[in-house]
């Protein structure tokens, strides 16, 4: 097995009781029995489940030339479903945790004081955040690139909500939020812990024939798309063209994550003209979308919900579950009422409201995404449905159970290789079939995609009973 192709082969192990951190080899019958992504991530935390581990991990493919290769993955408990959780991280934050030299991270206890964790260079610290703690996640980011002298640090990291312990806090991916829909950034309160800050500058081998595969795959997705890119036909292949047509005109930019041939996120101006391409000096004319069911939580505001999206993204707050307590409000009140949601310990259950154990429910409702939740071990905050494509594209029928089971399989894979979810459900060109073959290439190991959907369903199977959730549902490894 060629692991240097995939991994700098370093797992780090953070005690935030003891304020010491240490290294321990990534070896081969781990990725072997696992591959990466949640599925080592799940390992990990079995090994350390009585500490109250938040794992941090990449899989083989993250940060490689395979098409939206952004896919990182933390692992905790929720304290919404008390079940063990996976979240993706579709931005930026994965490739540059992994080119600090680790691929995973173990962070165990809590810490008594307010502590950032520092990675890069093959160097991991614990350091204090005091002034971090306290400010909101734009700010909290600002200051982490101000002391640790780099625009390009990226951040893993909590707003006012995850510090207070609110059920709807989420971590945020730097500036702009996350699919973080389980509570973790309250798990990340609760340890003291502001934020995950890198900087990555490392980089891997490559496999022969590794990126020449790589790019043959990207040229023909990129085919697909007909010039389409940012949010805009997302929302129109969720059936929601009125919506799509009133935040259009907003549109700054448009910005893919990592490698991907697709430029999910758009980055919306209201506070400029969104037309202006010089730098005007207004501090903050917009926000990135990156959580397009945030967005739809949102559209009774219409294209004010890109500014309800801002303020939620600085709190670090969950959108969907915030989106049912403020109701039917209008701007100006969700606004001010919003601020004090992030201090309070309000919570969807307690107040009645629709979820799923705890768990915001999806604003596109169907039964495949019902079946969904109810499994909920992965983000719901990832549509539970194609994006673009259709069903038929993919070759899934109309029942709803072979829906459910098609996207959390799907996911499952994404989450355990590297590949983006998201992008998953857009391209039916990113098969199982393909991504095993990618990484026969670049791990040197044969891999079908029966091997690989057969670890899709123990991750499945392994991360529900570890959860100890009784859950009715068709897969076994």
């Amino acid at each position: 097995m060629n692991l240097e192709n995939a991994y700098s082969g370093r797992i780090a192990i953070v005690d935030l009781d003891a304020g010491s951190c240490e290294e321990e080899e990534l070896n081969d019958d781990l990725v072997q029995d696992y591959l990466g992504g949640a599925g080592i991530n799940l390992a990990l935390f079995n090994r350390y489940a009585s500490r109250n581990p938040l794992i941090l991990g990449t899989g083989p493919l993250t940060a490689s030339f395979a098409p939206a290769s952004s896919l990182g993955v933390v692992t905790a408990k929720s304290p919404l479903t008390g079940s063990i959780v996976h979240v993706p991280l579709m931005w930026l934050c994965a490739v540059e945790f992994k080119l600090t030299g680790f691929d995973f991270l173990v962070v165990l206890g809590e810490s008594e004081k307010p502590v950032q964790i520092w990675a890069h260079d093959e160097l991991i610290d614990v350091v204090d955040a005091s002034k971090q703690w306290g400010k909101n996640v734009w700010e909290a980011v600002d200051l982490f690139r101000e002391e640790h002298g780099d625009e390009n640090v990226q951040a893993i990291t909590i707003g006012k909500a995850g510090e207070r312990g609110s059920k709807l806090a989420q971590f945020s991916e730097s500036y702009w939020g996350s699919s973080d829909r389980f509570a973790l950034g309250a798990v990340m309160g609760q340890k003291n812990l502001k934020g995950i800050v890198m900087r990555g500058m490392g980089s891997f081998e490559v496999a022969g024939g590794f990126f020449e595969k790589c790019m043959e795959l990207k040229n023909e997705i990129m085919k697909e798309f007909n010039g389409k890119s940012g949010v805009a036909p997302l929302l129109s292949s969720l059936g929601m063209d009125g919506f799509a047509k009133a935040i259009k005109p907003m549109i700054h930019f448009n910005r893919a994550g990592f490698n991907s041939p697709y430029a999910a996120n758009s980055f919306m101006m209201y506070n400029e003209d969104p037309k202006i391409l010089a730098e005007t000096g207004v501090t903050e004319p917009g926000c990135l979308i990156t959580d397009i069911l945030g967005l739809v939580a949102f559209k009774g505001l219409g294209a004010d919900a890109v500014k309800m999206i801002e303020k939620i993204q600085k709190l670090g707050l969950e959108p969907t579950g915030t989106s049912l307590i403020m109701g039917k409000k209008s701007l100006d009140e969700a606004l001010g009422e919003v601020e004090k949601l992030a201090e309070e310990g309000r919570d969807l259950t307690s107040l009645g409201l629709p979820n799923f154990y705890g768990v915001s429910p999806s604003p596109i409702s169907s039964p495949e995404a019902n079946l969904i939740q109810a499994v909920g071990i992965f983000s719901p905050a990832v549509p539970q449905m194609p994006l673009i494509s259709s069903w038929g594209d993919f070759g899934v029928g109309d029942s709803p159970v072979e829906k459910a089971e098609w996207w959390i399989e799907r996911q499952a894979i994404s989450y355990i290789t590297g590949i983006c979810p998201l992008f998953s459900l857009i391209s039916p060109k990113i098969t199982s079939e393909e991504v095993a073959e990618l990484l026969s290439l670049s791990l040197g190991m044969e891999l079908s995609s029966f091997d690989l959907e057969r670890l899709a369903k123990k991750v499945i199977s392994e991360t529900i009973e570890a959860g100890k959730k009784e859950v009715i549902y068709g897969f076994h490894a």
